[in-house]
């Protein structure tokens, strides 16, 4: 599914291989440590229990004299994916497992904005985000007893690529059905979005986990560190209460809109399940 989505995009062309790995040799291993590892384009993050003037002295103890003979690595901007135009069901059988593992993944988009975050946050949770309580697993795991579990979220890379993708497993003869699940209930998002109730208790869940976010000075450092390779402000993150409490039904439907792409997706199948099993199945969703 992911090289699909990402075919003759940086991100599929460069995986790893035996061959490959098997001719790392130390030279290179050097040759990448002098050019990477480099002061010049070095970010040192520091949270604790010291003054700033005890940070940058500590800091300066170990890192105040290092230098390097080697020039700054050349910064390579990621370009772009191509459209993804195809509607596909991939079939991979493997007698080995008693259940089926599906995956879906939607169209990728080039421009992932941070300003859509909390949006697609509370949308997820509301269709997808619990086994318990969202809408799939109320309707997939509780009243058809179809699924243990299923994953949704929109993936995404530091370069604001990615696509929304879901995953789960079910028994053989259950796969369609669970398929069918998850597009209908997409669909009647689309149609019909979510109810004031809903919304509410997704922004308290929202809410009552921000304390979670900063418990620890590694916390803290990850949401500084995130902020300034974001180039946000220190203060982004302060913002997330007011964020999550602006999200309105107009913001659901346009996220959904925009990353369920009914037109434009490919599913894959794994498991005992033959490779014709699924056919017509397409023109259903």
């Amino acid at each position: 599914m992911y090289n699909k989505i990402f075919k003759n995009h940086p991100y599929t062309e460069y995986n790893s291989t035996v061959e490959s790995i098997k001719k790392i040799a130390s030279d290179k291993l050097d040759e990448l440590h002098k050019k990477y590892f480099n002061p010049d384009r070095l970010t040192l993050l520091m949270v604790g229990d010291l003054s700033p003037e005890e940070m940058y002295n500590l800091a300066n103890t170990y890192y105040g004299n290092w230098n390097t003979d080697s020039n700054s690595p050349e910064i390579i901007n990621v370009p772009p994916v191509g459209e993804f135009k195809s509607r596909e069901i991939k079939i991979f059988t493997d007698n080995d497992y008693n259940e089926c593992t599906i995956n879906i993944g939607f169209a990728p988009f080039n421009d992932i904005s941070p300003a859509e975050e909390e949006a697609v946050s509370i949308l997820n949770y509301i269709l997808a985000g619990s086994a318990l309580t969202s809408r799939m697993g109320i309707e997939l795991r509780d009243k058809q007893g179809l699924v243990y579990g299923i994953k949704s979220e929109l993936w995404e890379r530091s370069d604001n690529i990615g696509y929304w993708k879901f995953n789960t497993k079910t028994a053989p003869e259950n796969t369609a059905k669970v398929i069918k699940g998850i597009f209908g209930e997409i669909k009647k998002f689309l149609k019909e979005g979510a109810s004031d109730d809903e919304i509410m208790k997704a922004k308290e869940r929202k809410l009552g986990l921000l304390p979670f976010y900063v418990e620890t000075p590694d916390d803290v450092a990850q949401i500084v560190f995130a902020s300034i390779k974001d180039k946000r402000s220190l203060e982004f993150f302060d913002g997330k209460i007011d964020r999550i409490n602006s999200v309105t039904q107009e913001d659901l439907l346009r996220v959904a809109k925009k990353y369920f792409t009914l037109d434009r997706f490919i599913i894959v199948i794994d498991g005992p399940i033959e490779e014709r099993s699924l056919d017509g199945l397409l023109e259903e969703l």
